[in-house]
């Protein structure tokens, strides 16, 4: 496995001591990860109802990878849709973290008001997502 510490190029050069085998290097470009699309996110949902969406640690060709460290997302919502947690005690959340060998977390979307629902994702390096919703009474 190869782990991007930073944004960049580099050449990474391997060789084996097996006859068999010959000396090869490659290119490796380094880049912020993405979040998008998230699993089962909706087009609609209803004032008072919640779906379950999954956040994917996402490469710049969309493939899942997981992380090495626990990995924070922050999400800001606006007046339409909240996040909340499952379980008995649903809480409104504004941030989760995907855990350390993840590659995803999940959350609830709930309804609050009708009209366009947004949010804003955001996580250190990786690019900034914006999806949205249709919230209907």
């Amino acid at each position: 496995h190869v782990v991007g510490t930073s944004a960049g190029s580099d050449t990474l050069g391997a060789t084996a001591t097996s006859p068999a085998h010959n000396p090869d290097t490659a290119l490796v470009i380094v880049g912020p990860g993405r979040v998008d699309p998230l699993g089962s996110w909706p087009t609609s949902v209803r004032v008072g109802d919640s779906v379950l969406v999954t956040l994917y640690s996402r490469d710049a060709a969309t493939n899942s990878h997981h992380v090495v460290a626990a990995t924070p997302f922050t999400l800001a919502p606006n007046a339409n849709i909240q996040f909340v947690s499952g379980g008995v005690s649903i809480a409104v959340i504004t941030s989760v973290t995907i855990p350390a060998d993840a590659y995803y977390v999940q959350f609830y979307l709930k309804g609050v008001a009708a009209g366009t629902g947004s949010v804003i994702i955001t996580g250190t390096n990786y690019q900034t997502y914006i999806p949205t919703v249709t919230v209907s009474p």
